[in-house]
Order: C-alpha cells, then sequence, then structure tokens
C-alpha cells in the first residue's frame, strides 16, 4: 500500500487538477499500527522500565509499572511485546491468560529455575505469578497492607510486598515495605525472617527477627546466599546471613552521599531503594538517585556509573561514569557480565558492559505510544476528533491514551498534551500540557490564534494549551452541574463536555449535554448559554436559540459565517444563527441510514462529528460508520463508507470502504477529507481529485557565457509532490548524476541545450505521477581572450620644472580590445575624470607615482583588466623651483617680440626655455649673464601662436618661471 503525508496533500494549493474521473479514492493517511505497539524492535519500542530479569535463554522480561504491563524482549528477535497487563490500572484475570489480566503499579520482578515469572504488583499488595503456559495466579497477598500474622497461606497475608528474589532452596524471598520485614515464602506458607515490625534501626550483629529495618525496598542474594536488601528509609545496605544475622554493610544513616574511595560500612549513602545486585566477584551495585554505586569485595564504596543528583540522557558509547541517568532502577546482570538497568525515565533499557561502557538497549526515549515523533503510518493511535490548524497541522484527539496527538505537514506524529498513562486531572495548570492528566472522550479545537482548547468531558472542564505548550483550566472547576453564567467560565459547573469549537473571533462554544445546552467562553473568559433553555426536547425553531428546548447536543461546528451547528440524541441537526435563531436543517427525529439524494429534512441520520468542506457543505461522520453530506442546497449524500463497521476499501472508491468510525470527519481547504477511522486505529483520506499532472519549467542564472564559467539551472515544479524524481538532460542525453531540483555546470559548450525531465510522487490515489519536460535552454558560450597589459607609461615632460606645469601621460598596452576603459591613479588614489588615454594633468608634484588601470572591452578575459607600474615624478634639473623674481618680460602681453631682464648671481651662461600650456618646449635659447645681469631681446612674432605661454631661465642653482600671453 502506497503512503501519503501531509506535507504532500498540502503543496497542493495553488495548483491546477486534471480530473480523470469523479470517483473519490479512499487510503490510509496515518496510523494502522495495533494500539500497543506489539511485535516491534526493542529500539524503537516504547517502555517505562522499572525492573527486569533475565532468563536462561536470554530473553528480557521488563515491568513497565508506568503503563502496567509486562513486556517481553525476546533475544533472538529483538522484538519487544507485551506478555502481562492490559495497560489498565485494576485487579482481574487470575486463572486466564496473563496478557488479559489489570495489573496495577507492577514493579519488581524475578524468574525461578524453570523459568516461571514472579512480580510485585504493587498497588494491587500481591505477589503474582505467570507459568510457562501464560496463566496468572496470585500466590501471596490478600489486597491489604496491613500485617496479620506469619505461618499462614501466603495467598492469604496481608502485604506490601516490593523486591522479590529466589534462594538456593527456591524459596521466594520478599520485602513487605510497610510491614518493615522481609519475608520468606516456601510451599505456600509465609514467615518473617527479618524485622519486628517496628520502623526504626537496631539489630547488627544479632538474629534478623529482632532487628528493626524501616523501608526495605528491592533485594538481592548474592553467591554466598547471603540476602542484601536495601533499608531505605534508614539510608543503608544491610545483609542477613544464610544463619539469620544481621548487619551492615553501607550507610551510615545520614542523608547524603559518599565520596569514592570512602569505607561503605561507615559512609554516608542515600539510596532510595531503586535497585541492588551482587555479581560473580563479590561486588555489590546499587542505585544512588540517579547513580550507580558499587561496593567492592573489600568494602570501599566507588561510582560505577552517572553523577549524584546529575540527571538527564546521555552517554552512550561511552564511560558509564560520564553518562547521565533519570532514576535507574531494578538492576541485573546478563549472562555475558553486563550491567543491565532500568533508566526509568528516560523510557530506555541500559547496560554497561565490563569495560565500563554504556549503551542502550531497548526503548526509544520517548515518553510517548508507539510511532510518536516518527513517521505518521508507524504510529498507533484510536483518533477521534481531527482538526487542522491555520499552518496545516492536523490535531487528533486519541482516547485511548487519553491524548491530543498532532501530525505535522510533514508526516510526523508528535504529542501534544496528555501524559498518557493516567487519566484524570491533577491540577496540572500552569504546567506543561504533555505532562498534564487528561481525562476519557476528548475533543480537540485549534483557534486562528494558535491556541488549542481541548474538551476534557469526565473532568468537566474546558482546558487551553497555549503558544508556549502550558496547560490552563478555562472553564468548568470539576464538579458537574449547571452554574455560572454571566460570571468567569472558571467558576462555573458545566454536565458533560461532548465537543467544542472556536469562532473566527476567538471566541469558544461546547456542549453541555447533562444541561442540555451550548454555551459559550467569551474572550474574556464569561460563560452564557448560548442556546437551549436547559429542558429535554425539541422545539422552538424560528426563535430564539436561548429559549427551545434541545436534547442533549453533541458535536458541534461553526460555519464560515458565524453559523453554528449541533447534532442531538433526537438524530436531527439543528442551526443556530449569529443572531441567534434556531432552525432543524437534518434530519426526521428517527435514528437511521436514508434519504441519500433527497432534502437532508427528510433522512433519517444518526448523530456523529459534524465540520465544513472547502466548499461549505456539513459533513456528518455518522455513528453508524458512514461520512455523509448535505450541500449548501440541502441534499444529502454519503461519501464515504457503507453502513457496515470493518476495514477495507483502500485503493477504491470511499462509497464502498468499510469503516469504524462516528467521531471525527473534516475537510482541508483543497476540498479533501480526513477521516479519524478510530476503532482501526486509523486516519484515513479521501481525495477531492483523484488525477494530478505535474508540469516543471526551469530558468538559468545566464544563457551567454565565457567558456568555463559556471551557470545554475534552476526548476520550478507544479503538482509534483514533496520528492519528485528529476533527471536533468544535455543535447537530449541524461547528465550522470544530475537528479536535484537544481543543475550546475562548468562545461558548457557554444550550442549546448539543458533541460529537465521530472517524474512526480504525490500519493496514491491522488495522482497519476507523470513524467513531465521542461522548456529547453539554450547557452552562447565565448571563447576566452587575451589578458589585457599595460607595457609602458611615458611621462612628458618626465620631469616637474615649476608648480602647475601640464604633464602628459600616455600608456602602451595590449588586449585592450576596441573600446578599453581606462582609470589613472595618483598615489593609488583615483582620480575622477582621469578615464582617457593620453591623460594630462597640471596638478603633478615631485615624487608623485601615476598609475593607470586598462579594462579591456573584450567579452571573455580572464582577468579583464591590467595595471601599469607607477611613473615616479622628479623635478627638473633636479633643483627646487625658486621664485625670488629675478628677471621680468616686457612688455607682457606681447607680440611675440619682448626683452628679458634680470639679475643673476655670478657669471654664466643660462638657458632661456620657453613652453605652451601643455609643457612643449617651442623656443630654447642660451644667453649670457654679464656682471650678474640678464639683458636678451627675442624674437618670435612669426613663431608663437597667440595664447598663454610658460618662460622659464635655469642659471647655476636657480629656475625662474614666468609666464607671458603672445597676443
Amino acid at each position: 500500500m502506497k503512503t501519503i503525508n501531509l506535507t504532500l496533500l498540502l503543496t497542493a494549493i495553488a495548483l491546477f487538477f486534471f480530473q480523470a474521473t469523479q470517483a473519490q479514492n479512499i487510503t490510509t493517511i496515518a496510523g494502522g499500527g495495533n494500539l500497543s505497539g506489539e511485535n516491534v524492535p526493542d529500539s524503537i519500542g516504547q517502555v517505562t522500565p522499572f525492573c527486569m530479569v533475565y532468563d536462561t535463554a536470554g530473553n528480557l522480561y521488563v515491568t513497565d509499572a508506568v503503563h502496567n504491563v509486562i513486556r517481553k524482549i525476546t533475544a533472538a528477535t529483538g522484538l519487544i511485546n507485551t506478555i502481562a497487563g492490559t495497560g489498565t490500572g485494576g485487579f482481574s484475570g487470575d486463572g486466564g491468560d496473563a496478557t488479559a489480566a489489570v495489573l496495577n503499579f507492577p514493579s519488581y520482578i524475578t524468574i525461578d529455575n524453570t523459568g516461571n515469572i514472579f512480580f510485585s504488583d504493587g498497588s494491587n499488595h500481591r505477589v503474582r505469578k505467570i507459568d510457562l503456559s501464560g496463566i496468572i495466579t496470585t500466590i501471596a497477598g490478600n489486597g491489604t497492607t496491613s500485617y496479620n500474622g506469619d505461618g499462614i497461606a501466603a495467598t492469604t497475608a496481608q502485604l506490601d510486598p516490593f523486591g522479590l528474589a529466589f534462594n538456593s532452596s527456591g524459596d521466594l524471598i520478599v520485602s513487605d515495605r510497610i510491614n518493615c520485614r522481609i519475608r520468606k515464602i516456601s510451599g505456600g506458607v509465609i514467615e518473617t525472617i527479618a524485622g519486628t515490625g517496628a520502623f526504626g534501626y537496631s539489630g547488627d550483629g544479632g538474629q534478623a527477627t529482632d532487628a528493626k529495618i524501616w523501608g526495605p525496598w528491592d533485594l538481592t542474594i548474592d553467591r554466598y546466599g547471603n540476602i542484601l536488601f536495601i533499608d531505605a528509609d534508614n539510608f543503608r545496605i544491610r545483609k542477613i546471613t544464610p544463619a539469620g544475622i544481621i548487619s551492615t554493610i553501607a550507610g551510615n544513616g545520614s542523608v547524603s552521599t559518599a565520596s569514592d574511595g570512602a569505607t561503605a560500612a561507615t559512609a554516608a549513602v542515600s539510596s532510595t531503594g531503586a535497585g541492588i545486585v551482587a555479581d560473580t566477584s563479590g561486588n555489590v551495585y546499587f542505585s544512588e538517585y540517579n547513580k550507580i554505586r558499587k561496593i567492592d569485595g573489600s568494602g570501599i564504596l566507588r561510582t560505577a556509573a552517572a553523577q549524584y543528583y546529575s540527571t538527564g540522557y546521555s552517554g552512550d558509547g561511552g564511560p558509564a561514569t560520564a553518562a547521565f541517568f533519570s532514576d535507574p532502577q531494578g538492576l541485573v546482570f546478563d549472562r555475558h557480565g553486563n550491567l543491565v538497568l532500568a533508566d526509568q525515565y528516560n523510557y530506555v533499557v541500559r547496560n554497561i558492559n565490563p569495560s565500563g561502557i554504556v549503551h542502550t538497549i531497548a526503548g526509544n526515549n520517548f515518553p510517548e505510544f508507539s510511532g510518536d515523533k516518527g513517521d505518521q503510518m508507524n504510529a498507533t493511535m484510536a483518533p477521534r476528533k481531527i482538526r487542522f490548524d491555520t499552518a496545516g497541522n492536523l490535531y487528533f484527539a486519541d482516547n485511548v491514551f487519553q491524548t491530543i496527538r498532532k501530525i505535522s505537514p510533514s508526516g510526523k506524529v508528535t504529542r501534544v498534551a496528555g501524559y498518557g498513562a493516567t487519566a484524570g486531572y491533577y491540577n496540572q495548570d500552569g504546567d506543561k500540557a504533555i505532562l498534564a492528566a487528561l481525562a476519557n472522550y476528548l475533543s480537540v479545537a485549534p483557534d486562528r490564534q494558535g491556541n488549542l482548547y481541548i474538551a476534557d468531558r469526565t473532568t468537566f472542564r474546558i482546558r487551553k494549551v497555549d503558544n508556549a505548550g502550558i496547560i490552563h483550566t478555562v472553564a468548568g472547576n470539576g464538579t458537574a452541574g449547571y452554574y455560572g453564567d454571566g460570571g468567569p467560565a472558571t467558576n462555573a459547573l458545566i454536565k458533560g463536555v461532548d465537543d467544542i469549537e472556536a469562532d473566527s473571533a476567538g471566541n469558544v462554544y461546547f456542549s453541555d449535554p447533562g444541561n442540555s445546552r451550548i454555551r459559550k467562553i467569551s474572550t474574556t473568559g464569561i460563560i452564557t448559554t448560548f442556546a437551549g433553555n436547559g429542558t429535554l426536547g425539541s422545539t422552538g425553531d424560528g426563535g430564539p436559540a436561548t429559549a427551545a428546548r434541545i436534547y442533549y447536543p453533541r458535536e458541534i461546528a461553526i460555519d464560515k459565517h458565524g453559523n453554528l451547528y449541533f447534532a442531538d440524541d433526537t438524530a436531527q441537526i439543528r442551526r443556530v444563527s449569529p443572531s441567534g435563531i434556531i432552525t432543524t436543517i437534518a434530519g426526521t427525529g428517527v435514528a437511521g441510514y436514508s434519504g441519500d439524494g433527497g432534502p437532508a429534512t427528510a433522512a433519517n441520520i444518526t448523530y456523529g462529528d459534524l465540520s465544513f468542506d472547502k466548499q461549505g457543505n456539513l459533513l456528518i461522520c455518522q455513528h453508524n460508520n458512514v461520512i455523509r453530506k448535505i450541500d449548501t442546497s440541502g441534499i444529502i449524500t454519503t461519501v464515504a463508507g457503507t453502513g457496515t463497521a470493518g476495514f477495507s476499501g483502500d485503493g477504491g472508491p470511499a462509497t464502498n470502504a468499510l469503516l469504524k468510525t462516528g467521531y471525527g470527519a473534516q475537510g482541508d481547504r483543497w476540498g479533501n477529507i480526513y477521516v479519524a477511522d478510530d476503532s482501526n486505529g486509523r486516519i484515513r483520506f479521501i481525495c477531492a481529485h483523484d488525477t494530478i499532472i505535474s508540469s516543471i519549467g526551469i530558468t538559468a542564472s545566464a544563457t551567454t557565457i565565457c567558456a568555463g564559467s559556471t551557470v545554475t539551472f534552476t526548476s520550478a515544479d507544479t503538482n509534483a509532490g514533496a520528492t519528485p524524481v528529476y533527471q536533468w538532460k544535455l543535447n537530449g542525453s541524461n547528465i550522470s548524476g544530475a537528479t536535484n531540483a537544481t543543475y550546475t555546470s562548468t562545461t558548457l559548450a557554444n550550442g549546448d541545450t539543458v533541460w529537465v525531465e521530472i517524474t512526480g510522487n504525490n500519493p496514491a490515489p491522488c495522482a497519476a505521477n507523470n513524467t513531465a519536460g521542461s522548456n529547453q535552454v539554450g547557452m552562447v558560450v565565448h571563447a576566452l581572450s587575451p589578458t589585457p597589459t599595460v607595457t609602458s607609461v611615458v611621462a612628458s615632460p618626465d620631469a616637474v620644472s615649476f608648480a602647475g606645469q601640464p604633464i602628459t601621460f600616455t600608456a602602451t598596452y595590449t588586449g585592450g580590445g576596441s573600446t578599453p576603459a581606462f582609470q589613472w591613479y595618483k598615489n593609488g588614489v583615483a582620480i575622477s575624470g582621469a578615464t582617457t588615454n593620453p591623460y594630462i594633468s597640471t596638478s603633478v608634484a615631485n615624487g608623485d607615482n601615476i598609475t593607470v588601470t586598462i579594462h579591456t572591452s573584450n567579452l571573455c578575459a580572464f582577468p579583464d583588466s591590467g595595471t601599469s607600474t607607477a611613473a615616479i615624478m622628479g623635478l627638473g634639473v633636479g633643483q627646487a623651483i625658486s621664485n625670488q623674481n629675478q628677471f621680468q618680460i616686457m612688455p607682457n602681453p606681447n607680440s611675440g617680440s619682448f626683452t628679458v631682464k634680470g639679475e643673476f648671481p655670478g657669471n654664466s651662461e643660462c638657458i632661456i626655455e620657453i613652453t605652451d600650456p601643455i609643457g612643449k618646449v617651442v623656443f630654447i635659447q642660451t644667453a649670457t649673464i654679464v656682471h650678474q645681469v640678464l639683458n636678451q631681446t627675442i624674437k618670435l612674432d612669426s613663431t608663437l601662436l597667440s595664447g598663454l605661454y610658460f618662460i622659464s631661465i635655469k642659471s647655476k642653482s636657480s629656475v625662474d618661471v614666468r609666464r607671458f600671453m603672445k597676443l
């Protein structure tokens, strides 16, 4: 059978459907395991272990006191099964099959040399036996805890049995906690072998029958025949020899714990009596809160596992001394020398091998019932009243286990409220909802604010689980009755809540059948009556609902318009409008199953869960195992079931299927219907459409690229399910390993074509799971271009002669393409606007570094830019520029004929040089300084164009520069 999960269903929104047929097929989407979680591997089986014993074949028997059962882990198969108990607390079954018997806190367990199992049925105050054929009997105890004497038949004795062990003679040794005795059952007769019955501590070194002991718990017998027991309320470990002499081997009576290396007989120990065992070497092990201690053969106290008061679950595969345990119980050695312990509130069985390494050997570390925190198809359940929240999570009440559970859109089952072990109310408001006890016959309703409301029927309360997972009582005080309208709902009396719903504003409505009313809790916590006057009947149509007679109202539902519908015991469905007017909309008042195809008011129906589908049709989960629908025109039809109880039909039309339900149907926002098939332990699913066509398209991160570039192709599919199968193709051939939703390549060539094929995995029967191909993406791939290189940068002139002098920088390069881009830098900083070649600057100073970067215009160069070496500017003739006004130009401006006059130190030659604004030398002449005076006439009328020029005179150690204008 194919499976389905909520993700696959919920992803269908906004996707198109192809309807191949109108038939609405049914399948199971959750549940299907048996309710006890039998015959599952010990690694995933659920267990809360208390005490254990091995048989000679290596099978392990575990008492589960919390769930009132005894489990067996078969050595050959590793499977876990229940061998005694039904899971319900009480007493029954003697003389019959142990699996049908009712137990009450089975705790300590032992086995005789022929394989019969004996256990303390703690809260029944009995010792019971399971023989080799599986028959259970009581062998000691009459159900009361007082002391009524020794030398009497063990079955008539009053006792409080805890630890059990057989001695070498085949006598059963029992610790009788409340009576402060150790007792022996031999030949069916009971007698005391230690303890006077008085509380206290005394007697060491004398006869055990004269000693005072206080609250003995577990016991064991060592290889010498000594009885070792935990004298819990004396905080000691004591020993009784075969001769009947008692002594203390650990503990001084202090409520504390000693350090490793202390002498056990005088050290403080704080054993709570949970477990004790001796190995073949004479070492004694006992549990001390969350720690395992060891008394070695020389009487020295040591730690064997965990740390004092530490709690948690960790350490598997490592040293036991570093592991965390949570209330370790009954200790036992297996035939390989491993110390096995019940790590009770970690919900596992663990062992410590002779090398001191710890491992979990059974249990899944979950307190939940089978399947919680796992896949929905592997869960065991008894679902009732299913509802969706706004996030698509499906909630259901599990009335066998007194829990509220959730199936997420990914298909995982978790427990969100209810401990599951004990039904009732234990004032756990303000605590985590998963730790709270709930009663039977639960209903659940999420609101739009993320809260979860629970109708806790037999405790007469409405409870709420808030967004933080904390549980609160919001209505009812636990007393049945009718009281409180107009006041706080928490003070009100209610009488048997059957169903609950929340409206869009956050008001909560519930059926109060014992009071023949529908009641409302406002968002401010005030309770009022919404329908019914408290008198049984079926009257009032067309008038105020509060004046009408209604008859044990049961299930309720609220439509999108705010109308409230309810089913009652008159086999009718009635509606209360937002204005408070009541009307009958279905049923003749005669219970039955008839009327399909006609008006719902003329049909015979039975009451059951009510809900609405996407189209606004009212769904009725009738108690005669059919799901019916009343459409918006008032016509009734059957959508699932035949009216005969059973389980069949998965994969076929829902109307041919057999159901065992009457407590839950819910339509989702896509038109599918979910059914709580409670007595079949399943949630079943009816498709709105039976064929879905998948489709897919792809996009590429780029389609024009350079050879070797990375390109990612991304798919976008519709109607393909949660985990469709992908196959990418290149030029029509499959690409090996390319089976994900995306595909990345660095090896594409010009003209390549990429596409993907998808095969959906929508769940049967809601899909055809076709194979669809995407669009094809063609690639344009360019060959690689050479890397651009700047071969040189030339400055003209190559030295700075004076401030503001124009310098032209010209780059020579290769590989720049047709239109390269340039960026010039001065001293490593980009020069704004300097993006041409050549580049002219009038702001270059001595020592400046001038570089240029060229970016090629070729498409596929890697890298696409190159940077020159630096052109470092110096001074002309290596001298500082003088500005001492040593010469003049007359006239200035002039026509090109002018006289240069000035004084210079010494007599020497000088160089007269004239440059244009871009630094080009247009005139140069050598002149003679006579008596430190220069008087030189220069005629350049026909040589110079009109404009600005610079004239410099270089003489020995000085350079002077002047500007002049040629007219």
